[in-house]
């Protein structure tokens, strides 16, 4: 998925949209979230002036991102977001560890995989790297009110135009 494809799943836009893509999604189970990191974006301004590195709580977020793209793509087809359905909101954080700072010129990959699922919530594995090297690890849980997310959708449907198909001879 570009980035077209993220912004029509997800409601963050610059400077907290995290994310340039998300690729090797497999829809409601794993995918790995990339984006290039460089020198002037917002999140590096101030922390610090003199080496920038990217705040912690930022890693979090970009792999909360991917875990509710990965979580939405189960809908991608009938999907844009809009101010009638349910947000994805960041439930708990655990066992993080962090391990290499990430800096401007750095593509991250953040890697979510689905562990279990309770309600509404779903926790997952997640872990960023460049290069192949760990820079975050740790766990997430991540709220999306399903059943409330396909009643919008339903309703959506019920809304919509419909069009009529004329049969030819």
């Amino acid at each position: 998925m570009d980035i077209a494809d993220v912004t029509r799943l997800l409601p963050h836009e610059p400077p907290i949209l995290m994310l340039d893509r998300v690729v090797d999604i497999e829809a409601g189970v794993s995918g790995v979230g990339k984006r290039l990191f460089h020198a002037d974006d917002a999140c590096f301004r101030g922390h610090f002036p003199w080496r920038p590195v990217l705040p912690g709580v930022l890693s979090i977020e970009a792999m909360a991102q991917t875990a509710l793209v990965v979580l939405m793509a189960e809908y991608h087809e009938q999907l844009a977001a809009g101010p009638d359905l349910p947000l994805g909101y960041l439930a708990r954080v655990q066992e993080m560890s962090f391990q290499r700072a990430i800096e401007p010129g750095q593509e991250i990959s953040f890697e979510v995989k689905v562990e279990k699922r309770v309600s509404q919530f779903t926790i997952l594995r997640c872990r960023a790297t460049r290069d192949a090297e760990l820079c975050v690890k740790g766990r997430l849980a991540v709220a999306l009110d399903r059943k409330e997310l396909e009643a919008a959708l339903a309703r959506r449907r019920e809304s919509a135009p419909q069009t009529s198909r004329e049969e030819g001879d």
